[in-house]
């Protein structure tokens, strides 16, 4: 008892405050053992997954207490809390998804499906928290290879293995680009401490040149978010990677890339430094999101597979969400961008999940293929639309409420800051874009809810529990749209 006391006091204290990590790691490993010594028991690894994500949820819900992380590589705090929450929220659901996935019944590789679930919400809880270049590129890297073998987990599939390769290559284009602007900002700076960085700018200690290592840093985050220009590898990988982990792994990186995103804009930036302008990196944030949106929405209006307009559509939600962030990181901004990336998670998760149920006859996403499938599956179709209209924003549906908190914040803070016609240019693009969102996403409803189709197929039996998750996100979409109780909330946890 000595002993285990000894080596309690050696442990920094700030590693207690990232115990749910820490947990989540363990199970992992106790997972990937029991994946090995079981054999062909599969579900019972994949039972002991969703266990260790629903254990992570409680231990996050736990309140965080203040503490000083100085000099610390990972740095919890409220935000860092709010993704906790959500990444293994989003996990359960995606466990229960894969559990209930007709296409992931009795397969050999279920189990290890499930691990790769809880290594990828790990990943994005380490990445939501770091405090450092180098636990960002660590973090980010846990956080890609996990979603590399996820995405690519489809036995023997043609498409699969190129979805998978084809996110690889994108991956690792993106995190050399990353590396190279970390090892030239070390160089410049001398620290690879987000608030070192930030104190040397504020300071005046490096010159201007520093801001384009910065620039290529930001691409680990364009990358996990898939705005423009790192969005390629999205529609791609959506289509060809199982339906289930299409919608996971389009949704939880997305709430770690803007927590992290925060974090060092924050830390880096905390107050505008001899090197930028009052109004140059707001600026920057809303053009780039701009084209993100703009280019996002565009092309899912031209998209013939339901996947694939979910992939280009998910670029434009995460340019909307950007364009907040041109307001700067005030505590209104955060709560909104909070609440929407929650409404997201439910939305976007549920419509691919109604997707998987959808696609059990045909193996296919396309338009033509889904006709008539509202006589196969008339209360799938019904959760599938529930998702897809709140995603388009029609009210009053949470997708509303959400795009109604981020568009109010760009125009009230926007315009009070001297953006202008950037401000307006950037709210003109998000309800543009809102439109032709529209437009991609009815095109969805009308292929499964009206159109007819000339042949018939036995209809394959799915099972409860993806109906049961389809159900859970329909209905938190539903509830959501009287959402100001839940942004109150999130404004007092962030201090407002």
């Amino acid at each position: 008892m000595d002993i285990l006391t000894a080596i309690a006091k050696l442990i920094p204290s700030q590693l207690t405050y990232l115990f749910p990590e820490m947990f989540l790691a363990a199970g992992i490993l106790v997972a990937m053992a029991s994946e090995f010594m079981r054999g062909g028991k599969r579900r019972g690894t994949l039972r002991f997954s969703a266990l260790v994500a629903l254990c992570t949820l409680v231990l996050s819900l736990q309140p965080l207490a203040r503490i000083s992380f100085a000099g610390f590589c990972f740095e919890p705090d409220a935000i860092s809390q709010f993704v906790r929450i959500a990444t293994s929220l989003g996990a359960l659901l995606a466990i229960g998804g894969l559990a209930g996935s007709a296409f992931w019944k009795e397969r050999p590789e279920s189990g290890e499906a499930g691990i790769l679930i809880l290594s990828v919400t790990l990943g994005a809880m380490l990445f939501a928290s770091a405090a450092n270049l180098l636990s960002l590129l660590l973090s980010l890297e846990f956080l890609s290879l996990s979603s590399y073998g996820l995405a690519g987990f489809r036995g023997r599939n043609r498409s699969a293995a190129e979805a998978g390769l084809k996110y690889v290559l994108y991956g690792g284009v993106a995190s050399a680009i990353s590396l190279f602007g970390m090892s030239h900002v070390f160089g410049m700076t001398g620290t690879l401490s987000y608030a070192g960085i930030g104190q040397i700018l504020a300071l005046g200690g490096a010159d201007k040149a520093v801001l384009v290592p910065l620039v290529l840093v930001a691409a680990a985050f364009a990358y996990k978010l898939s705005l423009v220009p790192f969005h390629f590898w999205g529609p791609d990988v959506y289509q060809g990677c199982p339906a289930v982990s299409a919608g996971f792994l389009s949704t939880v990186p997305k709430v770690a890339g803007f927590a992290g995103l925060i974090h060092f804009l924050l830390s880096v930036f905390p107050d505008w430094t001899p090197l930028l302008t009052g109004t140059s990196l707001p600026t920057f944030l809303a053009v780039f999101g701009i084209v993100s949106t703009v280019v996002g929405a565009v092309a899912a209006g031209m998209q013939k597979d339901a996947r694939r307009t979910l992939a280009f559509s998910s670029t434009s939600n995460a340019g909307t969400m950007l364009i907040v962030l041109s307001s700067w990181v005030t505590v209104e901004a955060v709560s909104a961008l909070g609440f929407f990336l929650l409404v997201y998670l439910f939305a976007n998760f549920g419509a691919f999940l109604a997707l998987d149920r959808l696609e059990t006859e045909t193996n296919s996403s396309t338009f033509e293929q889904m006709a008539g499938s509202w006589k196969r599956r008339p209360w799938t179709v019904v959760g599938l639309t529930i998702c897809l209209v709140s995603l388009a924003g029609i009210p009053p549906l949470a997708g509303f409420t959400a795009k109604w908190f981020i568009l109010r914040e760009v125009l009230r803070v926007g315009l009070d800051g001297g953006l202008g016609i950037v401000t307006l240019v950037a709210a003109a693009a998000i309800l543009i874009s809102s439109v032709s969102l529209v437009w991609a996403y009815l095109r969805i409803v009308r292929a499964a809810a009206v159109d007819e189709t000339g042949k018939t197929s036995e209809t394959i039996a799915v099972l409860p529990l993806s109906g049961a998750v389809l159900g859970f996100c329909s209905v938190a979409v539903l509830v959501l749209g009287w959402g100001w109780p839940i942004l109150d909330l999130l404004r007092r946890q962030l201090g407002g």
